[in-house]
């Protein structure tokens, strides 16, 4: 499991928005989720309790998820992506960058499955988007 959480991420092209490349990467997710990788999750995490592991302040942003900031920063095309920059995307704070896969990490070790089709648009529509516009300066209908 340590193994694979440490592989190096594959350069994906962008899907042509910040949404699509988002939804995509979360799928992605599930799929990991999903394989063994997954279930050796929950089991070391279940497992926590009893044998706790000790918290760390490792907040990197998720390599991902930085990427699809880029290419929309790259983009600074606001109403395709549904937001405006006015700072880097490698200055949004890390716990933003993390918030949809965290959401979609806790959607697999409460049930158990990766988060439905309808479950990841709403992550990223209703949750994720939102937060990220407010930290990157802002909403593309409020330019």
């Amino acid at each position: 499991m340590y193994r694979n959480a440490v592989q190096p991420v594959p350069v994906m092209p962008s899907l042509g928005s910040l949404r699509a490349d988002l939804i995509r990467g979360l799928h992605t997710s599930g799929r990991n989720f999903e394989s063994p990788f997954g279930q050796a999750m929950r089991a070391v995490i279940a497992d926590a309790g009893v044998a706790p592991v000790p918290p760390t302040d490792d907040q990197r942003p998720i390599e991902s998820v930085l990427l699809c900031l880029r290419h929309a920063y790259d983009r600074a095309d606001p109403l395709i992506d549904g937001l405006r920059f006015t700072i880097p995307p490698h200055d949004i704070p890390a716990p933003v960058i993390n918030l949809g896969p965290q959401m979609a990490s806790l959607d697999f070790l409460s049930n158990g499955v990766a988060s439905s089709d309808n479950r990841v648009e709403q992550i990223v529509d209703d949750i994720w988007l939102p937060v990220l516009a407010h930290h990157a300066g802002g909403r593309a209908d409020d330019v």
